[in-house]
């Protein structure tokens, strides 16, 4: 077996319960490094969830002003065999109460939650509530004040983060905790949160002149930055780039236009720069099972392909899960405290 390329020993290890990996390791103790290295460790988490179910993670904030504090909490969608109306709770964290900016534009990847924007981006582990404030971004001889961050994941990097401001750009990965400045050309202003697909980042950002919107690609063994157009419906039809999403291993990017209707982008092949369109409408609920306002918000797909839609309802938030084709759903209640911000990841 010590004979085999590291990646099939990889995909091998990956496939094994916990126990033989550790009997693995006393007979070929040359695999230790490949084991303990943080993406082997953050694959076989990921490979070791159930997959009957897809699950959802709800990071809702409250803001102390007297105490000057902020409590991130963060809960997962039941599980079938747990109650529908309920959320597990996975963990809490408080944080002093510095910059407001940091609610805004959560990103989510392999596991860790990134906030998006702010002086000191902070990275969540939502599993266990820790957190780590990255140090401060300094271009030149003065640590910006204000500057988006995405965060990505490698198997062979790791977590690292992006910071984005006007025409510059640093880079920093979770083991070092150390910026060093990357190459980049005129990036567009960031517009979306981001994902992170097999290595790279992506988030869509605004071009002008002219004012079109194109999509952000960024390599992490490369690190390398591509700018793809993104196709737009009139200008007269298109109202908002509402957010970025996972489509199935692939990047989508939502927009809402005339009607209340959804339009999502989808990259099919980022070399050949081909999109597809989805339309989603919201489906017709019986009048009883869906409230008239708020109006219902579009999250998303699952990865066995339902629509997602949500409401707030009290302090409850309902999740329905619709089959479009089949004009079919199923509705969640999920209690969960409705605080100052809220974020879904799928």
């Amino acid at each position: 077996m010590d004979k085999l390329p590291e990646e099939m020993v990889y995909d091998i290890l990956q496939r094994c319960p916990a126990k033989a990996v550790e009997r693995c390791l006393d007979a070929f103790p040359a695999f230790t490094a490949l084991v303990r290295s943080p993406s082997f460790s953050t694959d076989f988490c990921l490979r070791s969830l159930p997959t009957q179910q897809d699950r959802v993670l709800f990071a809702t904030t409250n803001e102390n002003m007297l105490q000057e504090t902020r409590t991130w909490i963060f809960n997962s969608s039941s599980t079938a065999e747990q109650e529908e109306e309920s959320t597990l709770l996975l963990s809490t964290t408080t944080l002093p109460l510095h910059d407001h900016r940091q609610n805004k534009y959560m990103n989510y990847s392999a596991g860790l939650l990134c906030s998006g924007s702010g002086k000191n981006p902070i990275i969540y582990n939502p599993t266990n509530g820790e957190h780590r404030v990255l140090p401060g971004v300094i271009f030149g001889q003065k640590e910006v004040d204000v500057v988006r961050c995405f965060l990505g994941f490698s198997r062979v990097s790791g977590f690292n983060v992006i910071a984005v401001v006007k025409d510059a750009c640093q880079m920093l990965a979770l083991d070092t905790m150390a910026w060093k400045p990357i190459k980049c050309n005129h990036l567009p202003s960031p517009e979306t949160a981001s994902v992170s697909i097999e290595g790279s980042i992506y988030y869509a950002a605004y071009e002008t002149p002219p004012r079109t919107m194109v999509l952000i690609i960024f390599n992490i063994e490369t690190e390398l930055f591509r700018i793809v157009k993104i196709p737009q419906a009139p200008m007269c039809g298109l109202l908002l780039c509402e957010k970025i999403m996972n489509v199935d291993g692939k990047v989508g990017i939502c927009f809402v236009v005339r009607g209340g209707k959804r339009e999502v982008k989808i990259l099919e092949n980022s070399d050949e720069e081909s999109w597809s369109t989805r339309t989603i409408e919201s489906p017709r609920f019986p009048m009883n099972d869906v409230q008239h306002f708020p109006l219902l918000s579009f999250e998303g797909f699952t990865r066995h392909g339902e629509t997602i839609f949500s409401q707030d309802v009290s302090s409850s938030k309902a999740l329905y899960y619709c089959d479009l084709d089949n004009e079919s759903y199923r509705k969640e209640i999920k209690t969960i405290a409705l605080y100052l911000h809220q974020r879904m990841v799928l």
